[in-house]
């Protein structure tokens, strides 16, 4: 592992083959699901306000969920400009809270898809001030610490608070989130 013995970039080309395959079947872009796989497999999905990529509570909720096996961080957004354009960056991160947060603030530069362990839920950290959780409500509702519904509503708040400036730039970072609401409501 690395820090860098906290993480290890995992370089199996298969692996990380996997990995893009279960992306691609996930995501609709690096913003956000596809509402017909979310649906698919029984999952929710919901959107809510962090600051960080990672923040400690988000930290130790997804290394509390790993069960002890190591977290698994896919790049979402991967460039397609490197050698292996159909290839993500993948990494395995100790499942110590301390650990995710601190590989979190290194890779902050793209968006990442976070598993705890096996992938009946995961986590969409994005560079902007929002992630979305997925999985079993039971689980997204574990992490939200909160009923899904009620998440929701927080979020919604979130958005519209994002306007109160009144520049074009912050009603168009309202009516983003908003979007990401709507996204996933059923």
């Amino acid at each position: 592992m690395s820090s860098e013995t906290d993480w290890q970039a995992i370089t199996d080309p298969q692996f990380r083959k996997e990995m893009a395959e279960f992306v691609k079947q996930l995501m609709d872009d690096p913003d956000g699901f596809r509402r017909e796989a979310i649906r698919a497999r029984g999952w929710v999905a919901c959107p809510f306000e962090i600051g960080p990529l990672i923040d400690p509570e988000l930290a130790e909720q997804v290394c509390s969920m790993a069960g002890g096996n190591d977290v698994l961080a896919v790049q979402v957004d991967w460039p397609q400009h490197l050698p292996s354009p159909d290839l993500p960056e993948c990494y395995r991160i100790s499942p110590v809270p301390e650990h995710l947060e601190k590989w979190s603030v290194q890779e902050s530069w793209t968006n990442w898809l976070v598993i705890p362990g096996n992938e009946e839920l995961v986590v969409l950290c994005t560079m902007e001030n929002y992630n979305v959780v997925a999985g079993k409500k039971r689980l997204v509702e574990y992490v939200l610490g909160q009923s899904v519904e009620d998440a929701r509503r927080t979020f919604v708040s979130f958005a519209h608070r994002m306007a109160l400036s009144g520049t074009e730039l912050a009603r168009q970072e309202e009516q983003f989130l908003l979007e990401q609401a709507e996204r996933y409501v059923d």
